[in-house]
């Protein structure tokens, strides 16, 4: 029987950094943890590190709701007060990135949705398909170019730029 180990919980009297090697010496070949980094998107030593030693991270069950208009919107949003309208093209066109594609060349599922009315079906399949792969699913909204996004300094002062739909509870 195989066993993995969780770096979160065990090797702890060692650095981070080191605790993969660590799992890997004691004969395990996959570990998890719970987010151990210090941001949202570690470096690249940090990742490296995993393969380096010649483990590799399982039972990371998250899913991830990417909003996205391929033009990076809060960039462009912040800048509207100036009369000014810049912001980076990222659309899925020559040179684009397709977060998609990204996700399965990482061996984790991930689906794009284009019609409101699949929101609903795509955060349910996240869900599910996260608990049952154990593994970061994303779901990928798209939105509209210009859409601007709510935005405020705490949750409880939020400012909505755009209209804000009626709100229906969903059925299981």
């Amino acid at each position: 029987m195989r066993y993995d180990v969780n770096l979160s919980m065990l090797f702890t009297e060692l650095p981070l950094l080191e605790r993969p090697a660590a799992a890997r010496a004691a004969g395990f070949d996959a570990v998890e943890m719970w987010w151990p980094f210090a941001v949202p998107v570690p470096g690249d030593r940090e990742i490296d590190t995993l393969p380096d030693a010649g483990v590799r991270f399982i039972h990371i069950d998250i899913e991830i709701v990417m909003i996205n208009n391929e033009y990076l919107g809060l960039i462009r949003q912040a800048e509207l007060p100036y009369d000014m309208n810049y912001a980076v093209d990222l659309h899925y066109g020559e040179g684009g990135v397709d977060h998609v594609k990204v996700m399965e060349a990482f061996g984790c599922p991930a689906r794009r949705v284009e019609r409101p009315g699949d929101i609903a079906v795509a955060l349910r399949w996240a869900s599910e398909e996260s608990a049952r792969a154990r593994l970061p699913v994303l779901a990928e909204l798209m939105v509209e170019r210009e859409a601007n996004a709510a935005m405020g300094p705490s949750l409880d002062a939020i400012t909505e730029f755009e209209p804000v739909p009626e709100l229906v509870a969903l059925s299981d």
